[in-house]
């Protein structure tokens, strides 16, 4: 599992598209690595599958916290149900997960279990 981070800025977004860009900073300079979707989840709702469906092949590079994860801690897994990032209660807001995996089996999931609280975007690639 990645390092849990929480920087200032982790990403630009396009609000023309909504489409969020990943960023790599060399020697002080910004280059966007490419175009990424975007897709919020939140805590209303157990396995909320990421994008329209969810697919093997699907990408996902980064899991940002856009709200404070409250009670319990809040899960993202691939279709198999292995837990690519995990945010343990009380994640403020603008933790994130470097995550850069591809989905082998079936899209990815946010769990955030029924007594969690939190949002959770997710950046990557989706079905």
């Amino acid at each position: 599992m990645a390092n849990i981070h929480n920087p200032a800025s982790i990403l630009g977004e396009d609000s023309a598209s909504g489409n969020a860009e990943a960023v790599k900073i060399t020697d002080g300079a910004i280059h966007t690595v490419r175009s990424l979707d975007s897709f919020s989840a939140t805590r209303t709702t157990t396995d909320v599958p990421i994008g329209a469906t969810g697919a093997a092949g699907d990408y996902l590079h980064r899991v940002l916290v856009t709200s404070v994860v409250g009670a319990a801690d809040l899960t993202v897994s691939d279709g198999a149900g292995v837990i690519v990032a995990i945010f343990p209660s009380a994640s403020a807001a603008g933790t994130f997960v470097d995550v850069g995996v591809t989905a082998a089996t079936g899209g990815f999931v946010v769990d955030s279990h029924a007594t969690a609280v939190g949002t959770v975007t997710c950046i990557g690639r989706f079905t």
